[in-house]
Order: structure tokens, then C-alpha cells, then sequence
């Protein structure tokens, strides 16, 4: 054999010396063919070239970043993952470290007050990667507690008493809030507090009541 050749597409016929690169995204066609020494060519060889250097796109859906949004909300999170030249191998989500499946319905309040994380990794079958990252905050309110109230009455883990004394009390404070008189609206927080403490029994509902009272009046009082 005297020489070997190649063209990558409609282009013109180079030596083949050692290998070489691909320009471009997209699908190519390669034609190879040899010649001898007496001077035959063989029929060109034909090979298709994917080349993908771009990763996939994605979309987050539910949770968006640097939103807030408070302990009684329910949102259902989901993404779209897109690759049109060598499509999606692999997506992948965190919250907080945990594995998240598309679809999923996450209640603020199994979260903590604060800052968390929701972390997608989308991988096309080129091996291209696409990290998205979408950081949001939990917080709380008199309306929060008052739906959390609502939501553990119906589950049974408050006493229908209970949550009555409960619930009024955060009606007290948000008349107070209303005309102007933050000392009392922060006066029945503190009861609320008490009486959630003693009378809540459901380890879990306490902490939250207790916890996110003690936020409101943190932030009543500035």
C-alpha cells in the first residue's frame, strides 16, 4: 500500500499521516480509501462522526433560585433535561445531599429554617455535563403557623382544643399586629409559644410550632 487518504465530508482528499480532529458540532461523514503502489484505488470506505462538545441543556421547575418561600407551602419540583446531538445519558438531583426524584412534592415544613440547596446534574452520552444549582430560603410567618395549626389539626397530631387555643391566639396577635401594637402581638407569641410547648404532643409539630414562633418574635423584634 503506498498511500492512505481521507475527506471529511464534500472536502478535498488529505493524506492520512496520523490522527486528526473533527471541526464542528454536528454529524459528519468520512470517506476513507487506499491506493497501491501500482497505482489501484479501492473504493472509498465511508464512516459517520457525531461530534457533541456541548453539554445539555436543563430547566428547574418549583424551586426557584434565591426565592423564599414559607414553612406551610408545598411545592412539587421537576426539571427538563434536553441534548439534540447526542442526547441525555443521566440526570441526577440533590436536596441538601438527598436524592430527588423529578415529580416530587417537598413540604417546606420537613425543612429547616434557612438556606438549602437543590444541586441537578444532567449528563449527555458525549460525557458533557451540566450542573445547576438552585439555593433557596425557608421562612416562616403568623400566617405559616397558622396553616401549620390547620395541617396538624387535620393530620389528628394536635387536639381539636388545642389547635382552637392555638389558633386564636395568632389571630390575638395579628389584630395587634394590624393596629399597630407589636408588644402584644409579640405577648401572644410567647403564649402560643407556652401552650404549644405543653400542650403539643407530637415531637416533631412541637418543634416546628415552637421553633418557628421563636423566629416571628425574633424578627417582631428586629
Amino acid at each position: 500500500m503506498a498511500t492512505t487518504e481521507y475527506r471529511i465530508g464534500t472536502g478535498a482528499w488529505q493524506p492520512y499521516t496520523a490522527p486528526f480532529t473533527v471541526p464542528g458540532e454536528g454529524t459528519h461523514t468520512i470517506e476513507y480509501r487506499a491506493t497501491d503502489r501500482g497505482g489501484r484505488t479501492s473504493t472509498p470506505g465511508t464512516l459517520t462522526v457525531k461530534v457533541d462538545a456541548t453539554a445539555p441543556t436543563a430547566g428547574v421547575f418549583g424551586l426557584y433560585d434565591g426565592m423564599s418561600y414559607g414553612h406551610a407551602v408545598e411545592q412539587e419540583v421537576r426539571w427538563t433535561t434536553l441534548d439534540n446531538a447526542s442526547g441525555v445519558a443521566s440526570a441526577t438531583a440533590t436536596l441538601d445531599g438527598a436524592p430527588l426524584s423529578s415529580g416530587t412534592v417537598v413540604a417546606m415544613r420537613t425543612l429547616a429554617l434557612g438556606d438549602h440547596r437543590l444541586a441537578l446534574k444532567v449528563t449527555d452520552r458525549a460525557g458533557n455535563v451540566r450542573d445547576q444549582v438552585v439555593t433557596f430560603k425557608v421562612v416562616t410567618s403568623i400566617p405559616d403557623l397558622q396553616a401549620l395549626v390547620d395541617y396538624y389539626d387535620a393530620e389528628n397530631l394536635i387536639d381539636p382544643r388545642t389547635s382552637d387555643q392555638l389558633d386564636e391566639l395568632l389571630d390575638k396577635s395579628r389584630r395587634a399586629l394590624r393596629s399597630g401594637d407589636t408588644t402584644r402581638a409579640i405577648r401572644h407569641l410567647e403564649e402560643f409559644r407556652t401552650q404549644a410547648s405543653r400542650k403539643v404532643t407530637d415531637p416533631a409539630a412541637r418543634t416546628l410550632l415552637v421553633n418557628d414562633a421563636t423566629a416571628v418574635i425574633a424578627a417582631l423584634r428586629g
